[in-house]
């Protein structure tokens, strides 16, 4: 039988990353061999990889597991989404709150109105 790899499940969940979430990715990796009586007996060779979720592209996962100070270099693992059996999610990338400042900048007009108020004299 031949097993569809990523699983629905697996699917569902790699569209919902964001740039950030640190994960553990359950793959399998390709296998040489050399003078093996067996091969059958060595075929699967399961790779476990963690990092911090990239991008999906072209059918392949970008994970990053170092960056530099200034966020121009990185270093990390590309996954082909075919070999994924599982991911999951350590930890969600913590939202910033949403500033209640305005983006830009708007006019703001501010009304006066001065009343005089005359006292009566109840004398």
């Amino acid at each position: 039988m031949i097993e569809k790899l990523p699983s629905d499940e697996t699917v569902k969940k790699l569209q919902s990353l964001v740039k950030g979430d640190d994960l553990i990715v359950y793959w399998r990796d390709a296998c040489g061999f050399r003078d093996v009586k067996k091969p059958e007996e060595i075929y699967y060779t399961p790779k476990t990889t963690r990092g911090a979720f990239y991008t999906l592209i072209d059918g392949h996962l970008i994970l990053v597991t170092e960056e530099t100070g200034d966020g121009e270099s990185y270093e990390g693992t590309i996954i082909p989404l075919g070999v994924i059996e599982k991911v999951e999610v350590i930890r969600k990338r913590r939202r910033r709150k949403q500033s209640k400042k305005a983006k830009t900048p708007y006019p703001i007009k501010v009304v006066t109105q001065i009343i005089k108020i005359h006292e009566k004299d109840e004398g």
